[in-house]
């Protein structure tokens, strides 16, 4: 067994005005579980890299592992074409969201799937190795002790060639959690996580002071759900993270965090907390199962500011029933809680989600065909056009979209600024 070379390959968001922001963590952790077994992997990232290099970077390999996402399932069957041309022998697996909500149609194009949480599941792939396969699909395993898997593999990349900026430094992720007890409409996160588990603080801290150690790397982007629920563990981790002299970035909750945890967050390093706002309009909130209300949203964006933290919003255009009145209740919205950042998505009913699942009852008429266009940001701004509703066609949608771009175009941005906002011509 351990002369099988295992290539991971991380797919290029062809879309992305900067595709490299970040390592690709979940493969990351799927190579350190493959190193627990004694089997040599290295991890071919593709991001950024010119098509004509992606032969040379992936290279020879007994098994090839690919972790894809819906909006780059295409360029991940060409992928495959290449692992199969360097070695014909060789099986291809696919891992990640797609592959977990759309097994029997991946298995059509991949020789291996792996459901749910992969650096799990390739452990029983391993162990089979020796029996053969041949189109086989690996269904959620049972999570362990979260404290048991190994920590990533950030050797296996150039931790510093990654572009996240995060307090004004180069930063790179973590996740202290997975899954996420909330339900909203257009996230496939349940799909994937059947439950929230926790990593102990210790663990946390190991990993934090490893990269400190081994990288030089003091900036964090907390890649949790949410970050700052259940109190009972949050501010003992938070009491760890002041000696350690760190800045941070993390998700919040609007119906769960108050000023105290702000101030805590603070002290504890963090510079930006970040809320799932959506939209300014309460119908569109329950609509998408949201379980807050416009209010807890300026409430947050208000009291986090008041703790000396950044506040950022993610916003949604296109929840079913949205229209020219619901975008200008947006609009109001954010002139009365006026976030310091934003990020402007395009809902895409996404596989495994609740919009995916049940278009009828989110009153969608149409969902396209087109992969490719199950991008939710990209370019300028922009996201894919997948979907017509009750409220809306896509050149209507289109329409709303750009009259609440140019109106956020108009707001001042105060925080982190990313390299790749050079090329962005709408703000």
């Amino acid at each position: 067994m351990t002369k099988l070379r295992f290539c991971l390959i991380n797919p290029p968001q062809a879309n992305s005005l900067d595709d490299r922001l970040d390592a690709p963590l979940g493969l990351l952790y799927v190579a350190a579980s493959v190193r627990e077994m004694g089997i040599p992997v290295r991890i071919a990232d593709l991001s950024s890299e010119r098509r004509e290099r992606w032969e040379g970077i992936i290279g020879d390999a007994d098994i090839y592992g690919i972790g894809i996402y819906t909006c780059n399932y295409y360029i991940s069957r060409e992928i495959r074409d290449i692992c199969r041309k360097i070695n014909p022998g060789a099986p291809v697996i696919a891992g990640g969201a797609h592959p977990t909500a759309m097994p029997e149609e991946t298995l059509k194009d991949f020789d291996v799937v792996l459901r749910g949480e992969a650096d799990i599941s390739i452990k029983k792939f391993i162990g089979d190795l020796g029996r053969g396969i041949h189109r086989k699909m690996y269904d959620f395993e049972p999570p362990p002790d979260l404290d048991e898997l190994p920590l990533p593999a950030r050797d296996l990349v150039d931790i510093k060639s990654y572009h996240r900026i995060v307090g004004g430094g180069l930063a790179t992720s973590i996740i202290t959690s997975r899954g996420c007890p909330y339900r909203c409409a257009f996230c496939n996160s349940p799909g994937t996580f059947r439950s929230i588990k926790y990593r102990s603080s210790d663990s946390v801290i190991a990993e934090i002071e490893g990269i400190i150690k081994d990288h030089g790397i003091r900036n964090f982007i907390f890649y949790d759900d949410v970050f700052t629920l259940n109190r009972d563990r949050l501010y003992p981790f938070l009491e760890r993270l002041e000696s350690l002299n760190i800045k941070f970035r993390c998700n919040g909750r609007a119906d769960y965090n108050r000023f105290e945890d702000f101030v805590r967050l603070k002290r504890a390093g963090c510079t930006t907390i970040a809320f799932g706002a959506e939209t300014g309009d309460q119908g569109l909130l329950d609509r998408i199962q949201k379980d807050c209300t416009v209010e807890q949203n300026h409430a947050v964006i208000r009291e986090a500011k008041r703790a000396g933290l950044i506040a950022k919003i993610y916003l949604i255009v296109g929840i079913p029933g949205e229209t020219e009145d619901t975008i200008e209740r947006t609009k109001q919205f954010i002139m009365k809680a006026d976030p310091d950042e934003y990020t402007l998505f395009t809902l895409i009913p996404l596989p495994g989600s609740a919009l995916w699942n049940e278009r009828e009852r989110f009153g969608i008429r149409f969902i396209t065909k087109d992969y490719n266009e199950f991008y939710n940001i990209a370019g300028q701004g922009d996201g894919g056009m997948t979907i017509e509703t009750d409220s809306y066609t896509m050149d209507k949608l289109k329409s709303m979209r750009e009259d609440l771009k140019a109106f956020l175009a108009s707001r001042t941005w105060r925080g982190d600024v990313q390299r790749y906002f050079q090329k962005i011509e709408w703000r």
